[in-house]
């Protein structure tokens, strides 16, 4: 008998598990997806002024694959005038680590005039670029360059904040570590998914 109600608790406790699992994780991650795989294409229909670039690792000052992927793909757009003005948002905070200058330098290096690319040295995170994008620099719509694991997130977090944004996705490579950060994205979706309701402030906001 005993062992019975033990194992009927036991069951009870692994239903209420998965339940909070499929609240916590699942249902989330499916709302980001969805609500933002239609606004992600290969080739934007309309021409956009601002294409944002979200900044990834540098490595001894110059970008690191991923970032470069998503430079090459912003700069392939603008060269093909899809847009006019390539917007760099990363992580400048530090003395030591400067992502901007680097995304900056490689646009330029690759033929796009300096005065058509703009930065934000305060992007800390995929939410923080969306927000500034949006309430510091006045920015409406935008295309936004990154690659396709992360871009829900980056399209779902500009469309809550009322940003008219869609997605191209960098190249579709296999990058180092990509196992790991597809699990962190999971976990970064449920945690954005939260701030795209509640809205707060960017960690810098002037």
């Amino acid at each position: 008998m005993k062992n019975n109600r033990f194992i009927k608790v036991i069951k009870k406790l692994m239903l209420i598990g998965v339940i909070c699992f499929l609240l916590v994780i699942v249902l989330p991650n499916a709302i980001v997806v969805l609500g933002s795989i239609s606004h992600i294409t290969d080739t934007p229909d309309d021409n956009y002024e601002y294409t944002l670039v979200l900044g990834a690792a540098i490595w001894g000052g110059e970008p690191s694959p991923m970032l470069r992927d998503r430079l090459s793909k912003s700069v392939e757009l603008y060269k093909d005038g899809k847009t006019s003005i390539l917007f760099m948002s990363g992580d400048n905070e530090r003395d030591f680590y400067d992502e901007t200058t680097a995304m900056r330098r490689y646009a330029t290096d690759n033929g796009v005039p300096e005065e058509n690319v703009k930065y934000d040295d305060y992007g800390l995170s995929t939410y923080d670029s969306m927000y500034r994008a949006k309430n510091v620099y006045g920015i409406d719509k935008m295309i936004i360059v990154t690659q396709r694991y992360h871009m829900y997130r980056a399209v779902y977090i500009a469309r809550s904040l009322g940003i008219d944004a869609v997605g191209v996705p960098a190249e579709n490579i296999k990058y180092t570590g990509r196992e790991a950060r597809e699990v962190r994205e999971i976990l970064a979706r449920c945690k954005d998914f939260v701030k795209s309701m509640i809205k707060p402030k960017s960690s810098y906001t002037d």
